[in-house]
């Protein structure tokens, strides 16, 4: 490993062997270029007072490998000690970061190759900041900021993670296929109707704020079929559940509450969204039966499961519930899930199903998988049918919910431990679908 020194005030691109600070080189770009080979090396940039721009296209490598990464570290102006300390690291939020970008000219990007993580570093452009244009490559940022039109990635292959980093962009896209990209703890802002454009690859967001974006909804109409999660995130005052795209790729919220909401983000997992190609599994804490779930910090709660229109076909296609799980002791016992509607019309044998996961019976290596409708391993739910499920008379719904049936199997564990349950609501509709409504808390008796 070797430590390899960039100053905008007083260094010189090739002046020296930019081995220290008084040998140092002035542009990130010429360091990782033109420094080392192999990987390990260390490049720290001084922030100084010129920042380290042009107009032209800027495409350094990086010559770190996967388990050998090129650091770049951003330090604060001034710096002397050789190599920096800790209170020599440029801090975003407290201290100017050093600028790496390519301003003024339209169309030109910073296109970073190769395997590379960049701590404390400002990269800005007028058009794109690419990750990675390098195939089969892991890019880390840490407590960077980054602007630009769009960002992170375009080329196969790639992994990106970005932790405690201020991204101020036009929108998020990702055009590289195979990819996959984290974020932490961010706070990312868009001016763009929709948050991401084209997500071919999976992007994940965790405690990460969104209440600064103009986005009006998560995926733009006619996406590809990537899939974005998020998990504890502060949406925008006006992000309702409801604001996001439908049909294109898939979609998860888990406890994220908007900037004004009564719930904190992060206190409870009754917050929840899902969506696929199939429709959209929502929390519904209105729509609940008595006696049902109950999270225990913000209260009761049902799922509310909406399917697209024209996507979901009977003994076909299905929109699918997270899994419901119960603990179980061995022995002889009903299982039962509890559903209700909105529209006060039966789901037949063929519209509503669920496929069970249990204890097997007799082998203690083993769970047992088991698809019920009415009775144990009934195949009703592959074949049309006018058989209306089984009608639950003693429920209490609240909401829009009504309409109560349930779906009830009974087994005999070999053991105990847990089952694993997953609805499934096959119905088509050609306009208005139903909500379906089932409690989460699996009843056993």
């Amino acid at each position: 490993m070797t430590d390899y020194y960039i100053d905008r005030d007083t260094g010189t691109d090739g002046g020296s062997d930019g081995l220290s600070w008084a040998n140092a080189d002035a542009t990130l770009e010429y360091s990782l270029d033109n420094r080392g080979t192999g990987g390990g090396h260390r490049h720290f940039f001084q922030a100084g007072t010129t920042d380290d721009t042009t107009t032209a296209q800027r495409d350094p490598t990086c010559k770190g490998t996967y388990g050998n990464p090129t650091l770049i570290y951003g330090v604060k102006d001034g710096t002397s000690a050789v190599p920096p300390v800790v209170g020599d690291f440029a801090v975003r939020g407290t201290d100017t970061l050093p600028v790496f970008g390519c301003i003024t000219t339209a169309g030109v990007d910073i296109q970073m190759n190769g395997y590379y993580i960049a701590h404390g570093i400002n990269f800005t452009a007028v058009d794109t900041v690419f990750a990675s244009v390098s195939v089969d490559a892991n890019t880390r940022f840490v407590g960077c900021e980054i602007n630009a039109t769009y960002f992170p990635m375009n080329k196969v292959n790639v992994y990106c993670e970005a932790e405690d980093c201020e991204i101020n962009l036009s929108f998020m896209k990702s055009d590289g296929n195979n990819s996959f990209a984290t974020f932490t703890k961010c706070t990312i802002t868009t001016t763009h109707a929709s948050l991401v454009i084209q997500p071919s690859y999976d992007m994940e967001f965790y405690g990460c704020d969104f209440s600064g974006c103009t986005a009006t909804v998560l995926m733009q109409a006619g996406s590809l079929s990537g899939r974005i999660k998020m998990f504890a995130c502060k949406l925008k005052a006006s992000w309702s559940n409801g604001a996001r795209n439908t049909r294109y790729g898939s979609h998860s919220m888990v406890a994220c509450s908007s900037a004004t909401a009564a719930k904190a983000v992060g206190t409870s997992y009754q917050d929840f969204l899902s969506g696929t190609i199939y429709g959209e599994v929502e929390d519904a804490p209105a729509d609940y039966r008595t006696g049902g779930a109950d999270d225990g910090g913000t209260g009761v709660y049902a799922l509310a499961m909406t399917p697209f229109v024209d996507v979901t076909q009977e003994s076909g296609a299905a929109l699918v519930s997270p899994p419901l799980n119960v603990w179980v002791a061995g022995g002889s016992q009903t299982l039962t899930i509890y559903i209700a509607n909105d529209s006060g019309a039966d789901f037949n044998e063929d519209d509503v199903s669920v496929r069970w996961l249990t204890p097997d019976p007799g082998d203690h290596a083993n769970h047992d998988y088991i698809t019920s409708d009415n009775t144990a391993g009934s195949l009703a739910h592959l074949f049309p049918s006018t058989t209306a499920l089984t009608d639950d008379a003693v429920s209490t719904w609240n909401g829009s919910a009504a309409n109560g049936q349930k779906l009830a199997i009974t087994v005999t564990p070999g053991f105990t431990g847990w089952v694993q349950a997953i609805v499934e609501y096959r119905k088509r509709y050609a306009a208005s679908p139903k909500i379906l409504y089932v409690d989460p808390r699996i009843i056993v008796t």
